[in-house]
């Protein structure tokens, strides 16, 4: 998703980030939508989880529907529905790249009760995801930063050169 958008959709997939909120707003609006024929009807969207993203964040994605699939439960909220990578390596749109160097598949990952209690200090592997911030020192974002400012300044060097004087 942060590759297509160029940015990050929520800082953090947690309460609080008015984003990751109103995606949750947006879904459980689908999921506990009245009958068809009462006037505020929302019919079920194909990808539940994309649509509530789009609107939240006010964006439109358009993937195919093999990307779409994998992107759709990625975005599961519940850690116990949602994807792992695994599942990712068997779907479609995987299988669809060409890989010049390809592995073994690692092994599945069983999730337990301890992995979803966030009261557990030291869960067998992280569940859930953690974004770091626009204006965080890291390599990644400075990389884009710099690469924005690249691009913006060449913009402005370009709108110069084809003003010419008014004689």
């Amino acid at each position: 998703m942060c590759m297509r958008l160029g940015r990050y959709t929520w800082h953090e997939a947690s309460d609080g980030d008015p984003i990751w909120d109103g995606f949750l707003y947006k879904r459980d609006k689908y999921l506990n939508s009245p009958d068809a024929g009462h006037p505020d009807h929302y019919p079920m969207p194909t990808h539940l989880n994309l649509t509530a993203v789009e609107q939240a964040s006010h964006i439109t994605l358009g993937w195919p529907d093999h990307i779409a699939d994998v992107m759709e439960n990625l975005l599961e909220p519940d850690s116990r529905k949602r994807w792992q990578a695994t599942r990712v390596l068997d779907s479609e749109w995987f299988k669809r790249i060409e890989n010049c160097h390809p592995t073994s598949r690692p092994p599945d990952q069983v999730l337990d009760e301890s992995d979803i209690q966030s009261a557990n200090p030291n869960p067998s592997q992280r569940v859930g995801s953690k974004v770091i911030p626009e204006d965080a020192s890291v390599t990644g974002c400075k990389v884009v930063k710099e690469a924005r400012t690249r691009r913006d300044d060449a913009i402005d060097h370009r709108d110069e050169s084809v003003v010419s004087p008014v004689s």
